[in-house]
């Protein structure tokens, strides 16, 4: 049987806007252009998703004509009911060979069509329902650790997961997740055992090896959004201590600058602007080359399923200061330099310790090696097997 008669089936139908990737983002993209290169590959995506797919081959349904900026919780309420629709009626479709439907995240404009889909092809024995799941949501109100995230979006987040997965019991096949103790939450919640798998990030290796090595511009960087789980109050406050103590640091942030108003105004108001330079959203290889750039990477994150830009700096020979989150110590082992979480002073300290390391090439290159072991290429394969 031809490749091109076996069909995947990809719903990454939850991006709010081109600048930013989540962590289930950057799967759904990297797995479709591998994928697209062998099988018959559709792409259910909104509008704002577009561009980060252009050189993937594979056809392509829209279920938003505009892009938006918009982080309401009733706007994304309103949003991803809209898009969930699209996506059912535009992927309405029966098929007899075999068939695999990926829905890159829980979220209701990947989940809900992905299973309406299975659904549709409940008939066919070789239609299978793969499901990611990012993160599991804290509970309302509680937060990520001791951080509060709290608020009408958590809550919306938290209700329609319960929903979602409920639904997952019934028509997904296997639900992947991102370390193993979001694996014994599912099994604890009511799924069997087999029908959750674990599945780490990976890196674009062949991308970050064509990317030139840096002169060292900045001492630090910090790369994410303006959320509490990824402790950027914590930033501030570390960035105090590192510049009371080291007056000339520098300090690149990477996200999209429109999230980060908060941040600018705790910064101005401690007169620690001066040497924070705001990038934007980078993605590829300004990315890379910005960290290729950086001597430390800082990542004061209470919270986090896997730690993508964490692997990024490995791979690109840069030192990651962070908290001690177990996660952590499953997927990368002692690869990151961690302090304990909350501990301000100490994540400044260990990264005042750690500018040097740059120049130790024996351990930027062990990071490097270290990060090839986390690739594209074996999981994309891995979901496939038993089907193609």
């Amino acid at each position: 049987m031809s490749n091109k008669l076996k069909e995947i089936f990809v719903f990454n139908n939850g991006v709010i806007t081109s600048a930013g990737m989540s962590g289930s983002d950057n799967r759904a993209l990297n797995w479709s252009r591998i994928w697209s290169k062998t099988y018959d590959v559709t792409l259910v995506i909104p509008c704002a998703a577009i561009e980060r797919y252009s050189d993937c081959k594979a056809r392509k349904i829209l279920t938003t004509k505009k892009n938006t900026n918009s982080t309401s919780p009733l706007y994304l309420l309103i949003a991803y009911i809209f898009r969930a629709c699209r996506g059912l009626l535009k992927t309405n479709v029966v098929t007899k060979g075999p068939l695999l439907i990926y829905s890159s995240s829980d979220l209701i404009p990947d989940s809900l069509p992905a299973f309406f889909l299975k659904y549709r092809n409940r008939k066919n024995s070789r239609a299978r329902l793969v499901m990611g799941c990012h993160l599991i949501a804290p509970t309302p109100f509680v937060g990520y650790g001791s951080i509060k995230s709290g608020g009408m979006q958590s809550l919306y987040y938290f209700l329609t997961q319960k929903i979602v997965f409920g639904l997952a019991r019934k028509f997904a096949d296997m639900v992947l997740v991102s370390n193993k103790i979001d694996k014994q939450k599912l099994i604890d919640s009511g799924f069997s055992s087999d029908k959750v798998s674990v599945s780490y990030g990976g890196v674009n290796s062949s991308e970050i090896e064509e990317t030139p090595e840096q002169e060292k511009t900045y001492d630090f960087i910090f790369i994410g959004r303006n959320h509490p789980q990824k402790g950027i109050d914590d930033l501030v406050l570390s960035w105090r201590e590192i510049c009371a103590k080291k007056p000339n640091s520098k300090l690149a942030v990477v996200g999209g600058i429109e999230n980060f108003t908060e941040l600018k105004k705790k910064l101005f108001q401690r007169s620690l602007m001066g040497n924070v330079e705001f990038t934007g959203y980078l993605s590829g290889s300004s990315k890379y080359a910005l960290l290729k750039a950086s001597k430390v990477l800082l990542f004061p994150s209470y919270y986090e399923s896997f730690g993508m830009v964490a692997l990024e700096a490995l791979a690109c020979g840069v030192p990651v200061v962070a908290y001690d989150l177990e996660v952590y110590r499953e997927a990368f082992e002692d690869k990151l330099i961690t302090v304990p979480r909350g501990n301000t002073t100490a994540l400044a300290q260990a990264a005042l310790d750690s500018l040097d390391l740059c120049k130790d090439s024996s351990f930027t290159n062990e990071l490097k090696w270290f990060s090839r072991k986390f690739n594209f290429q074996k999981t994309s394969r891995s979901i496939c097997e038993g089907l193609f």
